[in-house]
């Protein structure tokens, strides 16, 4: 992936979308503050490319993400699995 991206550094049109697809990699897997300095930087390259709407787009993911996270690692990981609560539900209709 480094060589993609060094070869669309700085290019129109292609440098974004190679952050972009680089921001939800890493944040596939788990790390979050180089999926937001990847998306800033996005950001960044589509606005200088006078590129609006994607540049917008691309900020208008960054809430999603971060709520996404905060239910992710929220206090809804206190509860059971959701496939204990699914067996818990399964011995309760059998019992019926």
């Amino acid at each position: 992936m480094a060589r993609q991206m060094a070869w669309g550094a700085n290019k129109p049109g292609v440098e974004d979308s190679f952050l972009i697809v680089a921001s939800a990699k890493e944040e596939y897997y788990g790390h979050l503050l180089k999926r937001r300095e990847l998306t800033q930087r996005a950001i960044e390259s589509a606005q200088r490319n006078n590129k609006k709407e994607t540049a917008a787009n691309y900020e208008s993911m960054l809430p999603g993400r971060k709520r996404i996270v905060a239910i992710s690692f929220g206090p809804a990981r206190t509860r059971k699995p959701h496939w204990l609560e699914r067996r818990a539900l399964m011995s309760k209709l059998q019992q019926l």
